[in-house]
């Protein structure tokens, strides 16, 4: 079987953005829990079947395999529909990214949404005490991206940038 070059760099961006929460999470909660826990993770839009909109959800499903997936989010109920039926529907699912902050407390967050939202749902995450990775490109502008840098100094939280 031969793997497409977006396979390749959708594994590798997972695997690199993932290969440091574990250390994070562990280093940062050892006092407080179980050492062979295994990080929570909320995954914030994860598109549908459509091929090039699913990126999210496709590095979603990859960190569920080195953690344990608790919520998802996505504006359209049928994409949180496809990606909790892969879970057996146990996720608690979620339209809007401020009342999953609201309800749950994920170590982790996978951010797979339009462009325009990468900022405010990062920041928001960030400032949830979560520990964010976020699809390229971050930020729209040179603003934008003074304005995470800020908050990850803030808050001491993980934060990576896939490509």
């Amino acid at each position: 079987m031969k793997t497409t070059r977006r396979e390749f760099l959708g594994r590798s961006a997972a695997a690199g953005a993932l290969a440091a929460i574990p250390y994070s999470w562990t280093s940062r909660y050892a006092r407080a829990a179980d050492l062979n826990g295994k990080p929570t993770i909320a995954a914030i839009g994860v598109g549908g079947p459509r091929g090039r909109y699913n990126q999210g959800g496709a590095i979603a499903r990859r960190a569920a395999e080195l953690g344990q997936m608790i919520a998802v989010c996505d504006v359209d109920d049928l994409h949180t529909g496809e990606f909790n039926a892969k879970f057996d529907g146990k996720l608690n699912t979620y339209r809007d990214y401020r009342v999953l902050f609201e309800k749950e407390k994920p170590d982790v967050v996978t951010i797979g949404t339009p462009d325009h939202w990468h900022v405010p749902i990062s920041i928001a995450a960030l400032r949830a005490g979560c520990d964010v990775y976020c699809e390229k490109p971050l930020t729209l502008t040179i603003e934008e991206g003074i304005q995470i840098r800020n908050v990850v100094q803030q808050t001491g939280k993980v934060f990576q940038v896939g490509t």
